[in-house]
């Protein structure tokens, strides 16, 4: 469903750019469509998004849904979750330290 880098070219409508401005490193990065309970894998498969690092997200192109959650995790497996972001509209997803998303 989804593919992620540090910098791919746009495949998918709802591809996205997520910038981690929390404050702390984010050490697992989720995203599903709106619509199911189920996590795909781990975007970041065992790498690490320091904080003001981005992380590219593509999509295959088979999904039409535009409402996505979000979740990621840091190190000690605290999470915050993000739900239903138009990532139809939105080309960047910042997590703020705030705990809140800021779509662009």
């Amino acid at each position: 469903l989804v593919l992620t880098s540090f910098g791919v070219a746009r495949a998918g409508a709802q591809d996205f750019a997520l910038v981690n401005q929390t404050g702390v490193e984010i050490h697992a990065v989720y995203v599903a469509p709106s619509a199911t309970d189920n996590w795909e894998e781990d975007l970041l498969a065992g790498r690490v998004l320091k904080s003001g690092q981005t992380l590219n997200v593509t999509f295959n192109g088979d999904s039409d849904a535009a409402l996505y959650d979000i979740r990621v995790e840091d190190a000690d497996g605290g999470s915050l979750e993000f739900s239903k972001i138009d990532l139809m509209r939105a080309s960047v997803v910042t997590l703020g330290a705030d705990n809140k998303a800021y779509l662009k």
